[in-house]
């Protein structure tokens, strides 16, 4: 049992999680941190699917993110 389980954090992206179109090392520890102590991490963007494996280097979503403002739930493939 971690710290965070069944906790859900969806962030937006551009002017939220990315600034200037990079997210920090150091949020990109803490959402490993927090999903690490059981916490569900999601974005929620009007960007398409396929800009989220782009990121897999830094941080990956550990459950359905929105796109399209919403019009597809998708997984951390973009599928």
């Amino acid at each position: 049992m971690g710290k965070f389980d069944g906790v859900l954090l969806m962030t937006d992206l551009d002017g939220t999680l990315f600034y200037k179109g990079d997210v920090s090392r150091e949020n990109c520890e803490a959402i490993r941190y927090f999903q690490s102590e059981g916490g569900l991490f999601s974005v929620a963007s009007g960007r398409a699917p396929d800009w989220l494996p782009r990121w897999r280097e830094r941080f990956v979503p550990n459950t359905w993110s929105a796109t399209y403002n919403g019009a597809i739930l998708c997984d951390a493939e973009g599928k």
